[in-house]
């Protein structure tokens, strides 16, 4: 997972299959316009420069599966070592960058289309699937995002069935505070406990995550990177009259 994680290219995404509509993400999960909460000692992958990371991930994996066919991809038990991911015909420009940019550390990987239902219908036990993150949290969703990223480990988007007590009873502590400044706080820590699990991959996150109709409701503030339902727009919401 650390491996992927470093050979990811967010910049080139960024560029190319958001048409620089978007920025890139922290390991964290959560934007630095976010002030009050965003820990930048969970942004372990943005602040090194791709080369260097790129030489990072092929010394991990020469120590584990050194082995390569005349392609160059990393060989398992005599197998090539291979990966589905999975997603909708809106992902195929994305997954086939992603395919270019781990051929670069000799691991393949290849588009799967998700379904309607993939919560229900890929549930692997595993201590290595993953998830490419597309979106960040924010404290409006982190009661609810965190427990089915994290914690939910039936039909939720913990697909790989992660299971960690740390994380688990932090996040649950989190949920619970009725204290905002305690809540924060833990907030932080989950941002670097979970950047060093490599089990959420951040690629980027749009420009534009959602939308809202202004005859309603006047007074949304937009957040680089946020959505809609941002801290600053729900301070300053009104009903629009008449």
């Amino acid at each position: 997972r650390k491996a992927i994680a470093l050979a990811v290219d967010q910049e080139e995404l960024v560029a190319h299959v958001l048409n620089g509509q978007g920025v890139t993400a922290s390991a964290g999960l959560l934007s630095e316009n976010l002030t009050d909460f965003y820990n930048p000692d969970s942004d372990i992958l943005r602040t090194k420069p791709l080369a260097d990371r790129l030489v990072e991930a092929n010394q991990l994996l020469d120590e584990i599966v050194p082995n390569k066919d005349n392609q160059g991809y990393r060989l398992l038990d005599g197998k090539r070592i291979k990966y589905e991911i999975l997603g909708g015909p809106q992902n195929m420009e994305l997954i086939s960058r992603l395919e270019v940019q781990l051929q670069k550390i000799g691991i393949e990987v290849a588009f799967k289309m998700q379904g309607s239902s993939p919560e229900k219908t890929y549930i692997f036990k595993s201590n290595f699937d993953m998830t490419l993150h597309l979106v960040i949290f924010s404290l409006e969703n982190a009661d609810i995002m965190y427990k089915a990223h994290f914690i939910d480990l039936s039909n939720s988007s913990n697909y790989g069935r992660l299971n960690n007590r740390e994380i688990r009873d932090k996040i649950n502590e989190m949920r619970l505070s009725l204290n905002l400044h305690h809540k924060y706080e833990i907030l932080e820590e989950l941002q670097e406990l979970l950047a060093y699990q490599y089990y959420k991959i951040p690629l980027y996150s749009a420009n534009v995550l959602s939308v809202a109709r202004t005859d309603r409701y006047e007074g949304y503030v937009v957040v680089n990177g946020g959505s809609i339902f941002n801290t600053e727009s729900l301070r300053n919401l009104k009903r629009v009259e008449g």
